[in-house]
């Protein structure tokens, strides 16, 4: 992928949730990161995301980002949670199922530390949220202690396809 990929798929969520989105800048530090004016991506972390969570779990990135950006998430336990919340509704908003969350939090620690909550209470709430908002019902959450799952053959889900048959 190269920025204008992930340029896009920022437009594209920016659209989705009715805010201006940010320029997307590739870095070679860290993961993912925001100034509240740019979005910075490691390309080397975004092609781990891709492996493990597929290109909709680079959307949930960079949908998180953006929740700190323009969707007023601050830092903090609590500000995590609310981008985490925020990039979830946007996925919902695209039509896109809960898969890419659970393997973007698969990546991540599984304890706290002092700027980030731990994998498996940003999952719980996240996965609540997009449950919440699709009316299905939730499944048992896996723990994120254990290696990646792969998961590139999700697809997006259209809307109207979210009520349970």
């Amino acid at each position: 992928m190269n920025s204008g990929d992930y340029q896009k798929m920022v437009d594209e969520q920016a659209a989705v949730m009715g805010v201006m989105p940010c320029p997307v800048k590739l870095d070679d530090k860290g993961s993912a990161a925001t100034d509240r004016k740019s979005i910075f991506i490691n390309p080397s972390f975004a092609s781990k995301v891709a492996a493990t969570a597929g290109v909709n779990g680079i959307r949930f990135v960079l949908a998180h980002e953006l929740g700190h950006a323009r969707g007023g998430a601050d830092g903090g336990h609590s500000g995590e949670f609310a981008a985490d919340q925020w990039a979830t509704q946007s996925l919902v908003r695209a039509g896109i199922g809960a898969e890419p969350i659970e393997g973007v939090m698969s990546m991540l620690p599984a304890s706290d530390s002092k700027s980030h909550p731990g994998a498996n209470a940003r999952a719980d709430r996240a996965v609540k949220e997009w449950h919440s908002m699709t009316g299905l019902r939730p499944r048992p959450m896996r723990s994120f202690s254990g290696p990646a799952r792969r998961n590139d053959r999700m697809t997006p889900i259209r809307p109207h396809r979210f009520r349970e048959r």
